[in-house]
């Protein structure tokens, strides 16, 4: 489980990579982050783009101080310099964020900064007297919001010996042309020190509060990342029962099926039939619980991410010719008709594909068209897409069909069309699963139309690979 604390939440844009257009102030200000930051949590993010505000807002702070001075007849040309370099050099700050991509160390040396350009002009004009120790609660306010709170206490303690140090200067007469006046220079120490301290306590208590809801959020993401742990375990021991019982159960399936050939050949031989229906009966029922268990096996293996294609170069013409050959029995079971139609796909096509997952998906197609349909049409078309260099291989039938709400359940593992459907025609809601999987591993994928009590036909879309020179020679050589 990740170390996740109040500080580093992930930011949801960094997670699902999204990228916004942002107009106006947010995006004149988003344009300022530095551009690798996916690492960054949602406090980094938020304290970044505070870092960017603050900095433009001292740096304009400073300009207009600049300007009063500018205007004032008393003033100096060192405290109006001093004023518009520090703005200068705060406008600075976001290309500053933006390009060393350090957050805490230009989020420090800002507040550092900032702390000493506000007592250097304080200092320089009129002490405490001058204006610009008013708006100095911003250090104060970026200090809390941008570190920490004991970096923003000691900030507020600095700017309370920086004002008690201003009060000693007056009483020094460091200030001629300012008459001194013992009680207003006190009281306004007082009244800045206190709106200090108050600006202090309003962001203690703000950070204490916002805490307790990043604490619970945090609990609530470690209470999922153990759930989801605990189920994706609990899958993974499924999936590994599934995959070991269904090895168990076909090995002595495979001896029932082999011997029950042997006790029909010897039968047929000797002329005896009456126990003919009977081992037909074990033989069809073996090789149902066969499919099941081969289905089951296929299921735990995708779950657990273990099916591995075998592309080769195949021609497709005779492993249609195959799939045929055993659907024709399928059909004739509910007296249906089957055809084909491989008119549109050129008799030499041959391509880089998996034989057996390419089989497997049309005689799911296949058996499911002929299960649900009686004495009907189930057709199988193959055509070439050549413009766009795919394979299509068209299912169709003229069954029971499925509503549209029906089609929205159908490649879901273990369900069918509906409760109905099931009860009546059996069958365990894998393969068309697993022909769906299939096809997506093969860089496919299956459409279905269909109309209630029309029939559906389902069409398998799949990527046309040449056939190399390298991949026939190896071919030949195997």
């Amino acid at each position: 489980m990740p170390n996740i604390t109040p500080s580093n939440i992930p930011y949801i844009d960094n997670l699902v990579n999204i990228q916004t257009e942002t107009t106006g102030l947010s995006g004149f200000i988003d344009y300022f982050l530095p551009v690798q930051r996916q690492s960054w949590g949602t406090l980094d993010y938020r304290r970044a783009r505070l870092l960017i505000i603050a900095s433009f807002l001292t740096g304009c702070i400073f300009q207009l101080f600049e300007l009063t001075q500018r205007l004032s007849p008393t003033s100096s040309i060192s405290p109006r310099g001093l004023a518009l370099l520090s703005a200068l050099l705060f406008w600075l700050t976001p290309l500053i964020l933006k390009y060393s991509q350090h957050i805490w160390a230009t989020a420090r040396s800002y507040v550092a900064f900032a702390f000493c350009c506000f007592g250097l002009l304080a200092f320089h004009t009129k002490g405490l007297h001058s204006p610009i120790l008013y708006p100095m609660f911003v250090v104060q306010l970026t200090c809390f919001l941008l570190t920490s709170r004991w970096f923003g206490w000691f900030s507020i303690g600095a700017s309370a010996l920086f004002l008690v140090a201003l009060w000693m200067t007056h009483r020094l007469g460091m200030y001629p042309h300012i008459q001194p006046d013992l009680a207003i220079e006190t009281f306004q120490v007082l009244v800045l020190f206190t709106s200090y301290g108050c600006t202090g306590l309003i962001l203690q208590f703000f950070q204490n509060d916002r805490l307790r809801v990043t604490q619970v959020a945090v609990n609530a993401f470690h209470d999922f990342e153990r759930t989801r742990e605990e189920a994706l375990k609990a899958n993974d021991a499924k999936s590994i029962f599934l995959a070991g019982m269904s090895h168990e159960l076909r090995t002595p399936l495979t001896a029932i099926i082999g011997h029950t050939e042997i006790v029909k050949d010897n039968l047929e031989d000797q002329d005896i039939m009456e126990h003919h229906v009977s081992l037909e009966r074990i033989d069809d029922s073996a090789h149902h619980l066969l499919n099941l268990l081969n289905k089951l096996l296929d299921l735990s293996k995708l779950e657990a991410g273990k099916i591995v294609l075998s592309p080769e170069p195949t021609l497709l013409h005779p492993l249609i010719k195959e799939v045929v050959d055993t659907s024709y029995p399928l059909a004739y079971k509910n007296n249906n008709q089957f055809t084909f139609d491989t008119n549109a796909l050129p008799t030499s096509t041959k391509c880089v594909i998996d034989p057996l997952r390419l089989r497997q998906i049309l005689l799911n197609l296949i058996s499911n068209a002929c299960k649900f349909t009686e004495d009907g049409t189930v057709s199988l078309t193959a055509r070439l897409n050549e413009a766009e260099q795919t394979l299509h291989f068209i299912v169709t039938d003229d069954g029971i069909g499925m509503s549209s709400e029906q089609q929205t359940k159908l490649f879901q593992p273990f369900t069918q069309a509906d409760a109905k459907t099931a009860s009546r025609y059996g069958g365990t809601g894998l393969g068309l699963y697993l022909s769906r999987e299939l096809c997506i591993l093969m860089q496919g994928d299956i459409h279905i139309e269909s109309v209630l009590n029309e029939g559906a036909s389902f069409e398998v879309i799949l990527p046309l690979v040449q056939v190399t020179v390298d991949q026939t020679t190896s071919s030949h050589s195997k």
